[in-house]
């Protein structure tokens, strides 16, 4: 709701800074602390990659508001 109020640029911004940040938190503390052990979290990351772009894709298309896709 929040997100509907502001303006496109900042809700586009927002949606994708927070992403960006969270996806290299992951990869940093995947690939530096555990990256002797890529073999055991690899295949885990990536069902659920899939998983993540499958159910959020779908539940997307219930969406008419642009913003609250980005969300």
């Amino acid at each position: 709701d929040v997100y509907q109020g502001s303006p496109t640029f900042v809700t586009a911004f927002m949606a994708a800074g927070v992403n960006v940040a969270a996806f290299g938190a992951i990869i940093l503390v995947l690939v530096v602390s555990l990256g002797g052990f890529s073999w055991d979290w690899e295949p885990a990351i990536q069902v659920i990659s899939v998983q993540t772009f499958l159910v959020g894709s779908i539940l997307a298309l219930t969406h008419s508001d642009i913003k609250r896709i980005l969300s």
